[in-house]
């Protein structure tokens, strides 16, 4: 059986990849992620607040003390949506607040550091993918200069050192202040460091705890913003069809349904006699299949095999 997922689903099943992990069997042999997403926490003080949090809010919204989980099972329906909304009204800017965290039991640990140490489930094939502008669509756009945007970091990951911020602030994803490689908005920035801290990186880990032998793909299809790849796994061959307000080009639609029916079908995303782009496994070169107007078919690089991809998974997975 294959499972595919985007999203929240594609990181739904990266945490079944290393659930209890890799102890016993999953209920599948082959997966696709694509944009594989979820904002890791990996202190246990952050889960801790956000409860408490939960029970703070949903005390307002009830008119009375909510002071366990068994209080917040007995609340109503609207009582709960309310609690829910006002928390995720509050959050930082592309942060839904609620997702999976370590548990000991399903979750042992953080996916990317379970996958590092190689506690997963090996035996499956495996297609990843991401989008060419991942985080646009989850960057504040109010973030005007270096100084919102280390609060905006330290609100993401509220456990950091000041130490780790800096870092991450100043070498992984500098602005211009910081030396030449900065980026010239914080609208750039922002979008790159959420882009590679929640979505792309993901892809990364699993390419190399499957010893490269996955494949991989990019959608660059204009605008390449998160979840723009949807209209075109699930095209139904209406080019009439707005993706971003761009009508759904054919030919990457069905190279893309190709690509996955085929992967289901066989392991891989080739198939004699199909009049597509050979699809190459990642590999010792990090290889991904470019799927847009520019280049399409052409074999590229991973833009998240990179150094702050790496730092990502040892430093805050390790």
């Amino acid at each position: 059986m294959t499972v595919i997922g985007e999203s929240a689903g594609g990181g739904s099943i990266e945490h079944q990849i290393t659930a209890y992990g890799g102890q016993g069997e999953v209920p599948f042999q082959q997966a696709i992620l694509q944009s594989p997403g979820f904002k890791p926490k990996p202190d246990f003080a952050e889960q801790e607040a956000i409860f408490q949090k939960t029970l703070s809010y949903a005390s307002l919204v009830a008119g009375k003390k909510i002071a366990t989980v068994h209080d917040l099972a007995a609340l109503s329906f609207t009582e709960l949506f309310l609690t829910n909304y006002i928390l995720v009204g509050t959050a930082a800017y592309g942060d839904f607040v609620f997702g999976p965290v370590v548990d000991g039991n399903i979750v042992p640990d953080l996916p990317g550091k379970l996958l590092i140490e190689g506690h997963f489930h090996h035996d499956l094939n495996v297609m990843v993918a991401y989008n060419s502008a991942e985080g646009l669509v989850f960057s504040s756009p109010f973030l005007q200069n270096t100084s919102d945007f280390d609060a905006y970091v330290q609100s993401l990951l509220p456990a950091a050192s000041p130490s780790v911020i800096t870092y991450i602030t100043e070498v992984l994803y500098p602005d211009t202040t910081h030396g030449a490689q900065g980026y010239e908005t914080q609208l750039a920035r922002t979008s790159d460091f959420y882009g590679e801290f929640v979505f792309s990186c993901n892809t990364r880990y699993l390419d190399l705890a499957f010893k490269n032998k996955t494949y991989a793909y990019i959608f660059s299809v204009p605008p390449g913003l998160h979840e723009s790849d949807v209209p075109y796994t699930f095209f139904n061959g209406d080019t009439t069809t707005v993706d971003d307000e761009y009508p759904v080009n054919a030919t990457i639609a069905i190279a893309l349904q190709e690509y996955i029916t085929n992967f289901a079908i066989t392991g891989s995303p080739n198939r004699e006699a199909v009049n597509i782009p050979y699809f190459l496994p990642y590999g010792v070169n990090s290889l991904m299949i470019n799927l847009g107007f520019a280049g399409f078919g052409a074999e590229v690089i991973d833009e998240a095999a990179n150094s702050r991809c790496a730092w990502w998974q040892q430093a805050l997975y390790t």
